[in-house]
């Protein structure tokens, strides 16, 4: 069972991997307000995205981040005990993403920039396998929910707008994008904020792959930018919430340990 969950967990944090409750309204920033007065003339993809990142903060800010340290919350359906969240990252390709359970384990990944690893701890078992550096890149892109959102135009092949609709009962404009790996996503920008309040995303390229809906909520100011402090990820019957309470921007030493490749205790090894 423990493995089962840890699984179940990375699977949902590499998907495009909180709140206190599951299904709470959204935030007061991203509130229904009925219809925009005087919409305009349907905007370009292109152009709801730009505002998207200028809204956050803009480009530069963007791209001024050297390091970034995210904690939080991790809530499951059923009422379950909550785990947590570790996330790392700074220049120089290196990063640290670990997911834990209260008397269940861990799992984790990351780099130091040069050595790459993964570390699954569960009672009885703890491993330490290598990871190629670029296996490591593609699962930080996909784990790291900040840069998965602010860098949604790299990824598309073609995008369009669809026009507007409501999301959560929030007024927004749609977006389709079709991924280079055949893909058809819905993005959501919330008409009056300009922010992207959620997406839907099939598992794969296959025609039964199963979609999977992704909200983002309580965005609060972090130094230059804001951010989002809540994700809630559904797709069946299973729901997960990922509830951050910590973000810090450019505080990360370049030779942090959280980097490097854990050792296995003595009195594990075989």
């Amino acid at each position: 069972m423990p493995r089962v969950l840890i699984n179940t967990l990375s699977l949902f944090l590499a998907i495009w991997a909180g709140c206190h409750v599951l299904g709470q309204a959204t935030s007061s920033d991203d509130q229904a307000t009925g219809p925009t007065p005087g919409l305009r003339e349907t905007p370009r993809a292109i152009e709801l995205l730009t505002e998207f990142i200028r809204a956050v903060g803009g480009e530069a800010a963007i791209h001024n981040i050297t390091s970034m340290e995210v904690q939080g919350r991790i809530h499951l359906p059923g009422g379950q005990e909550s785990g947590t969240f570790l996330w790392l990252v700074a220049n120089g390709g290196r990063a640290c993403f670990r997911t834990t359970f209260p008397e269940l384990g861990s799992s984790a990944f990351g780099s130091d920039g040069t050595i790459g690893w993964s570390h699954l701890e569960l009672p009885g078992t703890h491993t330490v396998d290598p990871m190629p550096m670029d296996q490591v890149d593609e699962k930080r892109r996909r784990a790291n929910w900040f840069e998965l959102a602010f860098t949604l135009p790299d990824r598309a092949k073609t995008m369009k707008t669809v026009g507007p609709t409501t999301f959560g009962g929030v007024p927004a404009w749609e977006i389709s994008v079709e991924r280079t790996d055949g893909r058809i996503e819905q993005l959501f920008l919330n008409q009056t904020s300009k922010r992207l309040i959620g997406f839907r995303t099939p598992l794969d390229a296959t025609p039964s792959a199963p979609v999977i809906t992704v909200r983002f909520g309580e965005w609060r100011p972090v130094g230059d930018l804001i951010l989002f402090h809540r994700i809630e990820i559904s797709g069946g019957r299973s729901r997960v919430g990922l509830e951050i309470t910590s973000i810090r921007l450019d505080s990360l030493s370049l030779d942090d340990p959280r980097f490097k490749s854990p050792q296995i205790p003595e009195d594990t090894k075989r």
